[in-house]
């Protein structure tokens, strides 16, 4: 913050028209406009992740290895909430990559739930066993 305040005074920036245009905001006014006390409550009032917001959902903290939510049945998320941290880079492909393992928890979890029988049960339509042909990979 004060790198881009210290560039508005500099010459090319004065050629341009360029000045510091100071809005008031309530919750800092008690501090010295562009003061190091200014700044710091500039950001913890003003400073928002606008566009990707992760983390808020943090693998071991909210949910566990397997995205269950801790504590509640049933439930897992599979969504960019559950990075411990941000990532330096676009979110979307981390994603991706959490919903693809999501999936294969998901998959590996009720392909367990039931027996696997061979072609041939399927086919003969034996009514009492509860089975896959093959495993789901």
């Amino acid at each position: 913050m004060k790198l881009a305040a210290k560039l508005v005074d500099t010459k090319p920036f004065q050629k341009i028209g360029a000045h510091h245009h100071k809005v008031s905001f309530r919750e800092c006014d008690h501090h010295k406009w562009k003061s190091d006390g200014y700044w710091e409550c500039f950001i913890r009032h003003f400073a928002f992740s606008l566009y990707h917001p992760t983390s808020t959902c943090s693998m071991g903290k909210v949910v566990d290895s397997q995205l269950r939510v801790i504590g509640v049945r049933g439930l897992r998320v599979a969504d960019a909430s559950i990075m411990p941290v941000i990532v330096n880079a676009n979110t979307n492909a981390p994603t991706i990559m959490i919903a693809e393992k999501a999936a294969d928890f998901i998959r590996e979890y009720w392909a367990y739930q039931y027996e696997v029988c061979t072609k041939e049960t399927i086919l003969i339509h034996d009514n009492d066993k509860k089975c896959f042909y093959t495993r789901l990979s």
